[in-house]
């Protein structure tokens, strides 16, 4: 049997403080505060909003961010996403209609 190691914020919740999560996350809620993932992909959901630092792999952002975002992998900005802050990556994607109001530091060393 295999094991699913995935994580969820729903919509409508509000956590703060920093936040540690292991597994994929899916980010529907809002985040006062830093993210930190870790052996999987982060998600922010269209009604998901972070306000604050996320750390991790490979980023996906359907919703916003104000805040900076250090990936090790690629991060992408899907056309109903919005960004604010600074984006240190390998690799970024932006489709059509995406907002972002940042600097950019692509090919981030860890």
């Amino acid at each position: 049997m295999e094991v699913l190691n995935f994580n969820r914020v729903a919509e409508r919740s509000i956590t703060k403080g920093t936040l540690y999560f292991n597994g994929d996350l899916y980010l529907a809620g809002k985040v006062e505060g830093d993210l930190h993932i870790s052996g999987g992909v982060l998600l922010i959901e269209p009604t998901g909003e972070v306000l604050g630092t996320i750390k991790g792999e490979d980023i996906q952002i359907l919703g916003k961010v104000r805040g900076d975002i250090f990936a090790q992998g690629q991060v992408t900005i899907k056309s109903s996403g919005m960004i604010s802050g600074t984006i240190h990556a390998k690799a970024m994607k932006v489709f059509p209609g995406a907002i972002i109001e940042a600097q950019l530091d692509i090919e981030y060393n860890t």
